[in-house]
This record gives structure tokens, sequence and C-alpha cells, in this order.
């Protein structure tokens, strides 16, 4: 995201191994598979268990990935939607943010699921990233400017509410001392942040 490097928290809810591309049906959802397809492919779902466990921390705060299971690929996983209709633009955010390209959606009517259809967003991911350059870039700026505050104030929170008109954030020094990444990591991977 322009010129900074960051690493992006997110949750995914599901590992869907869809490889069929769907019908053609104007009845459905663009990119919508037939619900039976995909139930079919739910079925074959397994649940592993964890294996060893996660062995002892040493004390030295050192980061490790522990590999667990096998290895998924990306373009499987899914973001899940239940809806009466589903509104696309308002998913797109969270799934650019994510690199989350499949989408999940549980058509239901007062709670009576009808269908469930998924739509393959990465072609839609460029048209919402032209469109929503301003914002962008804004966000970039803002991002910019948190970092310039931790690097002069040390760890901060920053609040925005609601309720409150025009909103505003409010930036508040931190009563913890503590980044939200561990000070190995900072070290690692932003060495220059890690020096101020």
């Amino acid at each position: 995201m322009g010129p900074l490097n960051c690493a992006v928290r997110f949750e995914v809810d599901a590992y869907a191994n869809i490889s069929s591309k769907p019908p053609s049906d104007e009845a459905q959802d663009e990119g919508a598979e037939d619900t039976d397809d995909v139930t079919t492919t739910l079925t074959d779902v397994k649940i592993s268990s964890p294996g060893k466990k996660r062995p002892a921390s040493d004390g030295e705060g050192l980061t490790r990935v522990i590999h667990r299971g096998p290895t998924r690929s990306y373009s499987h996983l899914a973001e899940i939607k239940t809806s009466r209709h589903l509104d696309i633009d308002q998913a797109l955010p969270q799934l650019w943010f994510g690199h989350v390209t499949l989408l999940l959606h549980g058509a239901h009517n007062y709670g009576q699921f009808e269908r469930i259809t998924y739509n393959e967003m990465k072609p839609r991911f460029k048209k919402w990233e032209e469109d929503n350059q301003v914002a962008l870039q804004k966000m970039v700026s803002l991002i910019i400017k948190f970092r310039e505050l931790v690097l002069e104030h040390g760890p901060c929170v920053v609040v925005c509410d609601a309720m409150v008109k025009p909103l505003q954030l409010d930036v508040y020094k931190s009563t913890s001392g503590k980044g939200v990444l561990p000070q190995e990591l900072v070290e690692r991977y932003w060495p220059k942040a890690a020096e101020a």
C-alpha cells in the first residue's frame, strides 16, 4: 500500500475446494454455483487432530511457526456471508484487504436457507481498487501519521466514537507500554522503527 510495508491481520471463515466453474444460470448470483455442488464439496471436509502440543516458551520471546495439518491453497480461502440478499459491494473492502477471493453466500428467507452460492471475487478487486483510490490514499496517509506518532511518542491507542459527530480520532498514550507486535518481530521486519 503505497510506501507502507504492512502486516495485515485477518481471519478467514472457510476453506472451500471448489474447482469446477459454475453453470451459466441467470437466476443465480453472478459466479454462483449450484447448492448441491457446494454441499457435496463440503462433505469432503476433514477435521484433523492438532498432533503434538505446542512447545512451552523458552522465555526468549522468539516467534516460531509450527506447521500443523496439510497446506491449503490461498485461492480456496473463503468468506461466508448469510443474508436474504447479497450486497457484494459491501463485502468487497473486507475481501480486498484480506485478498480472499471466494465469497460463499447462504441466501435465506427468515432463517430458512434457500440456496448457497459462490462468487469469484478476484476479477472485481482491480476495479474496486481503482474506484477507491482516493479513500485508500487517505488511509495510507493516516497510517503514516499514526506511525510517526508512535515513533515520536511510543505506543498509543486510537479511538473513534461513532456517536460523536463529526467523526474524529482521539489519540491517547498507551498505559501498557507495549506495542501490538512482539519487539522481536518489529526488529526483524521493521529495523528502522526498532532503532527509534
